[in-house]
Order: C-alpha cells, then sequence, then structure tokens
C-alpha cells in the first residue's frame, strides 16, 4: 500500500503527508504531558503566590520608585548642583520641592 502511495503521489506531497502525521503524533504526545505538568505548575503558583506575595510587591515597588527617583533627577538642576558642591547626597533632596 505504501509503495503504490509512493508511485502515484510526487515526492514533495509524500514528504508532506509524512511531516504531517509526525506533526500529529508530536503534538497529541505534547499535549499527553502537558495536561499534568500544568496541574503541578498551578500547585506551585498557588504556593509560591501565598508565600512571597508580600516580598514580591515590596520589592517591585521599590525598584519602580527607585527607578522613578533616578529618572527624575535633573542633572542640570540647580538645586542638584548645589547638593553637590555642598557635599550633601544630591539624592537626599525634598522632591516634593521639586515636583512638576
Amino acid at each position: 500500500m505504501i509503495h503504490r502511495f509512493l508511485s502515484e503521489f510526487p515526492f514533495e506531497i509524500c514528504a508532506l503527508e509524512v511531516l504531517e502525521a509526525i506533526c500529529s503524533l508530536l503534538d497529541a504526545r505534547t499535549r499527553e504531558f502537558e495536561t499534568p505538568g500544568y496541574v503541578a505548575l498551578d500547585e506551585l503558583t498557588s504556593k509560591a503566590y501565598d508565600s512571597f506575595l508580600p516580598i514580591l510587591t515590596f520589592t517591585a515597588h521599590y525598584l519602580n520608585w527607585k527607578n522613578t527617583k533616578s529618572t527624575c533627577i535633573d542633572k542640570n538642576d540647580k538645586g542638584y548642583k548645589r547638593a553637590l558642591e555642598n557635599g550633601s547626597n544630591p539624592t537626599s533632596i525634598n522632591w516634593r520641592f521639586y515636583e512638576r
């Protein structure tokens, strides 16, 4: 039967049919392995979410605040230059006076 199939159609068509069969088999096997994997991943996610959520939230807020603060610093600002000249830490400037 395979010889008849190979002789009736050009090589490219036969190769595409074989590739389609292989892809279908691999797709079925992947779905077979994904289902238990997703269940285990959901369990791990819920455990990590419950125990590390406060730490992750604090870290995300801190990094966002630090990034915002560093991008708001205007190196040409007179207050920033004055703080550098006085030897104080320019990042400890009272930011409410520099709101735009």
